[in-house]
């Protein structure tokens, strides 16, 4: 029997018609209208749902990718490869070489729709008559779209969404890491890929090409965006939460959090062996962009106040479907929100995120370590607390350029003369930092390397030496080394310090504190090589104090430190890898990966100072408010004046700055968006994210034993699925249900886990 993509655009392959040329030399195909089956059931996440799409009137695309010789009639001095496909074009490039060739013919020219592509691909394939050329091989292609995930919902000449981080390419994956491959493998007509719409020559010299339409623009209106989670209900009030805690700096404060929700976080395994991972994240009705490991976290504190926590989220570390999670802890929330997918270039392994607060800006800086032409990093940047990101950039180098790792660490500074540093692996055992004199307009590489890999750097007192702590792959006597630059990360001179080496699953953080002292948090041992002597015996994570530039340090133990999250194979305490930040309000945060779930510590330097106190989960996890005074209601409105949100807040017996009421988010019209209630910041009754039309997104059900049921819907109504949690762990009975009602999946969950 025919499939149904068969069945649906079987009667259009006879219409099919004979090449044509136009005045450019550009052989054309004439694809008929039709309808066909867009997606795939056996593909990647973002291939489904499948739905039917009719491409309501004919029209010509070539036969080939526009050549080199025809894109340098346009633009001479194209600097793509020598081959016969015009590769390294941007997608800029492409919609310009349109332009053109529309002026020069007389014709409307275009890139194709996504739709388009697959609809001419899949007859293409059916045809078996080589019409079109070069569809799926190793050069992809642009599309006209951005890139979002589809609606559920047929469509007809559907555009993509209105907006977007990346623009749409057909035909293959990017990345050329092969030792993870899909079994539904990459050279098909559903697979997709993308990259942001700036990004040619060099990182793409010689992956992107594209093919030109010959029809009138698309009509149809592009489909509305709705952001995740963490972009909405971005507070702009600056600074209000540092200027309103009433923290005694002298009284010693320290608290343990759960960062990431389980599922999807410790669920680690490769989902073709193990698919019933994956099976049970989807009972949970998670984005399933969301895979079972996160790693190499990032984390910054906002200039509102709020905590960003960015993650890669994989089920392999070497992937193309690795992309990046993003998490907010709200000020005033004292609990982290539900993960979100934060960042994904599709086909590429988005990796090592690094977050850096700049003034009231928040650049996000990450690598691509597989894409051909390995560019150090790639960043957007925040001037909104993450609620809008500009456009993905890439650096430009001025100089030479040494051998690196595309593996942002997790340290970015500037020294007394405004130079910007971005802490990076280097290539074998060291690292390096990249440097901007003039605001990140341009890059360059200062030559030196450090004594280590993973290194991570701070300011000395003198706002221009740089100190880094080698985290792995190298040691003197097996202590951890040091490396020191005076001259701008020209060079470094190596020492010994009085911690042990690193190793595998093992990335320290060094921080200078706004009273001058340096910290420093690492585990006590290596994860898997051997150890100095006088460490034998000893477990968990330190965090260390110096006063004098990093000469002397006083160490303390990390209250609340866990095994690492493969603790049968890996019984040691660890921070995995961490990454340190400290707030307008002085409040340290560390961060931990690896651990079971992740974990949060929050705490201030009289806690540093302080004798060793508790060290019981139930006390460091507790909410240590009981009581608030001083409430008071705030708003922020639109431009236009309407309120866009409300809330309640005040001052707790511990000196915090906490939510306590109701809290309201508006769209632009008026109508209610989210709306919440809190008491001491925690969530309490119902919590509830409605759409543009009124309907419920999702419901929680907060109850007073500190368990919640979390309820998502269809847009008619109906429940999606349903499942109970507690302290961020999946507990009970979840289920989900098609768009009709019909029950389509059960799973009982304990502290997270499937049984």
């Amino acid at each position: 029997m025919a499939s149904p993509t068969k069945i649906l655009i079987f009667a259009a392959l006879a219409s099919i018609g004979a090449a044509a040329t136009n005045s450019t030399d550009i052989e054309m195909v004439e694809i008929p209208a039709g309808t066909f089956r867009m997606g795939s059931t056996v593909g990647h996440w973002n291939e489904q749902p499948v739905r039917t799409v009719t491409i309501s009137q004919p029209f010509l695309i070539s036969k080939y990718e526009v050549t080199r010789l025809q894109f340098l009639e346009f633009r001479q001095d194209h600097p793509g490869s020598a081959t016969r496909k015009s590769v390294g074009a941007s997608w800029h490039d492409a919609v310009a070489f349109c332009e053109w060739l529309s002026a020069k013919t007389g014709k409307h020219h275009r890139l194709p729709t996504e739709a388009e592509w697959e609809y001419a691909c899949r007859l293409e394939g059916l045809s078996g008559e080589g019409k079109l050329v070069g569809m799926l091989d190793d050069v992809v292609e642009w599309c006209l779209d951005w890139y979002g995930a589809y609606p559920d919902q047929d469509e007809v000449d559907p555009v993509g969404p209105a907006e977007g981080m990346v623009r749409v390419l057909r035909g293959d994956k990017l990345d050329v890491d092969d030792r993870v491959i899909a079994p539904w493998g990459y050279n098909r007509p559903a697979y997709r890929a993308g990259l942001p719409p700036s990004f040619g020559f060099p990182l793409a010299s010689f992956i992107t090409g594209f093919r030109v339409v010959q029809a009138p623009p698309v009509q149809t209106p592009p489909r509305p965006v709705t952001p995740e989670f963490f972009q909405l209900g971005v507070k702009q009030t600056t600074a209000a939460p540092a200027s309103q805690n009433r923290l005694d700096p002298s009284k010693p404060y320290f608290r343990k959090r759960f960062m990431v929700a389980t599922p999807p976080e410790t669920w680690e395994g490769n989902r073709y062996e193990h698919p019933q991972h994956e099976r049970a994240m989807a009972a949970l009705a998670l984005h399933p962009g969301l895979a079972g490991h996160q790693h190499s976290a990032a984390l910054e504190v906002l200039p509102n106040g709020d905590l960003l926590m960015v993650a890669y989220t994989s089920w392999t570390e070497y992937n193309p479907e690795v992309a990046l999670m993003a998490v907010r802890l709200r000020s005033g929330h004292d609990t982290w929100d539900m993960p979100d997918l934060g960042f994904d270039i599709p086909s590429v392994n988005d990796h090592a995120p690094l977050l850096w607060t700049d003034g009231e800006s928040t650049h996000l800086f990450w690598g691509a370590p597989k894409l051909p032409e390995r560019v150090p990093f790639q960043w957007t940047t925040t001037r909104d607390s993450g609620a809008t990101w500009e456009p993905v950039r890439l650096p430009a180098f001025d100089g030479p350029v040494g051998l690196s790792t595309p593996q942002p660490i997790n340290t970015a500074f500037r020294d007394r003369n405004g130079t910007i540093y971005i802490a990076s692996d280097g290539p074998d055992d060291g690292s390096l930092l990249w440097a901007s004199d003039d605001n990140m307009k341009s890059w360059r590489d200062p030559g030196g390397r450090t004594n280590g890999g993973h290194s991570t750097f701070a300011l000395l007192a003198d706002g221009k030496s740089i100190l880094a702590m080698n985290g792995r792959k190298t040691h003197i006597d097996y202590y951890m080394t040091s490396s020191t630059s005076r001259d701008g990360a020209a060079s470094f001179t190596t020492a010994k310090t009085p911690f042990a080496w690193g190793g595998s699953n093992q990335r320290a953080s060094l921080l200078r504190l706004r009273s001058g002292r340096l910290l420093f948090a690492t585990d006590m041992v290596n994860s898997v090589d051997r150890s100095p002597a006088e460490f034998d015996g000893m477990q968990g994570s330190i965090l260390a104090v110096s006063d004098n530039d990093g000469k002397t340090w006083r160490k303390k133990k990390l209250a609340g430190g866990q095994l690492h999250e493969t603790r049968k194979v890996r019984g040691f305490g660890t921070i995995g890898y961490s990454v340190l930040r400290q707030g307008a309000d002085d409040m340290i945060h560390l961060i931990t990966t690896m651990t079971e779930p992740c974990l949060h510590f929050t705490f201030n330097e009289a806690w540093l100072d302080a004798p060793d106190g508790a060290n019981d989960d139930a006390t460091l996890m507790r909410n240590s408010a009981t009581s608030i005074a001083s409430l008071s209601d705030h708003e922020e409105r639109y431009p236009d004046g309407k309120p866009r949100i409300t809330w309640r807040a005040g001052i707790a017996d511990d000196g915090r700055y906490l939510l306590h009421g109701p809290e309201r988010w508006y769209f632009p019209d008026g109508t209610v968006q989210y709306d919440a209630n809190f008491s001491l910041g925690r969530k309490i009754g119902d919590e509830t994210l409605y759409d543009t039309a009124g309907r419920r997104i999702w419901n929680w059900q907060h109850k007073d034993d500190g368990t919640s049921t979390w309820t998502q819907y269809w847009p008619n109504g109906k429940r999606k699925a349903e499942s109970g949690w507690k302290d961020l762990h999946a507990e009970g009975i979840a289920r989900r249900w098609d768009a009709t009602g019909n029950l389509i999946s059960e799973r009982k969950f304990t502290r997270g886990r499937a049984d």
